[in-house]
């Protein structure tokens, strides 16, 4: 009996020596993948530190694509990069936050190449209406206003009357709503080729009256109301070539109704003028 416990004991000893080695083995190889984990580690960090103090890799080159050479100047002077700045130093994220900021630009995207260079494409707005307020101000299509008009600047685009520059950044309800509308209108005029946008001088907003068009020129203003421009403005070329047959110069065309067109015709022939609509 006695010597039954004595092996029992022996056994549990045995057994407890290969657990402490198989365990031991473990936490070694465990510390080891560590080490090397660790070594791995300071040597990438050793080597990102001797790469973005580099010569190698300093920035030499900057490529601008999609805006203009004067434009390309300013975002490379915005930019300002300092001197010896490396493509590992260099943060594109907070680049194009930076340069998202510049109102002219819409949208902008900035890629690093080895060993020098850095990539830029930019989305310029466009102007699509001149808005009049105490000075003269460029408007995207989207009723962001983005640039204050110089004398060196295009003026070859409608000008935006009924809306301030306040209503159009805190976007009046119902003034942007008229906004889109004559945006969706010159798009419209370029895929119906009714009218050519290129005769339409001024855009006047109104919240009752709604759109209201200027023709280079002439001088003459035509109401379109808020909705059905497709069907006012065949009605309004027809009367107008028919006016023209008829040597009849009219100074306002209304066709905000659903089966007339009013006109307003110069001083010396008649006031107002009601002709059926086609």
């Amino acid at each position: 009996m006695k010597k039954e416990v004595e092996n029992n004991n022996k056994g549990k000893m045995i057994k407890r020596t290969k657990d402490f080695k198989e365990n031991f083995y473990v936490f070694l190889k465990r510390v080891l993948i560590l080490l090397i984990v660790i070594s791995i580690g300071i040597g990438v960090l050793y080597l990102y530190q001797r790469m973005s103090r580099s010569p190698l890799f300093s920035i030499k080159e900057v490529l601008v694509e999609g805006v203009s050479q004067a434009h390309q100047e300013d975002i490379v002077k915005i930019m300002n990069l300092p001197p010896h700045c490396t493509l590992f130093k260099f943060d594109p994220v907070k680049m194009m936050e930076k340069l998202s900021k510049i109102p002219w630009i819409e949208s902008v995207y900035i890629r690093k190449e080895l060993p020098n260079t850095i990539s830029i494409k930019v989305k310029e707005r466009k102007p699509f209406f001149i808005l009049i307020s105490k000075n003269l101000f460029y408007v995207d299509k989207h009723g962001i206003i983005f640039k204050k008009l110089s004398s060196m600047d295009n003026l070859n685009f409608p000008v935006l009357t009924g809306i301030t520059p306040k209503e159009l950044k805190e976007r009046n309800k119902e003034k942007i709503r008229l906004f889109n509308l004559a945006v969706d209108l010159f798009h419209q005029l370029k895929r119906k080729k009714l009218l050519s946008p290129d005769m339409i001088s001024e855009v006047h907003l109104d919240p009752i009256e709604g759109l209201s068009l200027c023709l280079v020129g002439s001088g003459l203003w035509v109401r379109l109301g808020k909705e059905k421009f497709d069907l006012r403005l065949k009605r309004f070329v027809k009367v107008l070539n028919d006016l023209k047959k008829r040597g009849i110069k009219p100074l306002y065309i209304d066709t905000d109704y659903s089966d007339k067109v009013v006109l307003k015709i110069e001083k010396g022939e008649r006031n107002i003028k009601e002709q059926r609509g086609g």
